[in-house]
């Protein structure tokens, strides 16, 4: 008999900045309501739902951005220990095509990863008429599945 294959699941996700959210990903975005300054987040916690472990990556989609560069910063963090090591900084819209190293979790592990969204402090005109967001989507890493 074999193990089922690694698969990632969100468990459950809350926050201000996560807007919608399917089995495999979430959907954020924010933009007008944020002053200079502004810290918008959300958590999302993943499961490995399968009965062997798996390598996962996080992938962007679907990402606009009418801030100006270096203006609008986003954050990946794994909150599940203690240290939060940063999986991710740069704005939105600019994650590798390769996506992310979200790491190897074992059989029926889960980790919780903190998005935060944070508008520059000395941005010209805050988010006034401006918005951002992306879909962000886990997927098992195999030999191969790298996307270009």
């Amino acid at each position: 008999m074999h193990a089922d294959p690694p698969s990632p699941h969100i468990v459950r996700s809350f926050g201000s900045l996560i807007a919608a959210e399917s089995e495999t990903g979430i959907t954020i975005s924010t933009g007008s309501e944020l002053g200079r300054g502004d810290v918008r987040s959300g958590k999302v916690l993943i499961a490995n739902t399968g009965s062997s472990a798996g390598s996962f990556r996080l992938f962007e989609s679907d990402a606009s951005n009418d801030f100006p560069a270096g203006e609008l910063t986003l954050a990946i963090e794994d909150v599940t220990a203690e240290d939060f090591p940063t999986r991710y900084v740069g704005e939105i819209g600019n994650l590798p095509p390769g996506g992310i190293d979200l790491g190897s979790f074992p059989p029926q592990q889960s980790r919780r990863f903190r998005f935060l969204v944070i508008l520059d402090l000395n941005s010209r005109s805050g988010g006034q008429g401006r918005s951002a967001g992306a879909t962000y989507e886990w997927s098992l890493v195999t030999a191969g599945s790298l996307r270009d």
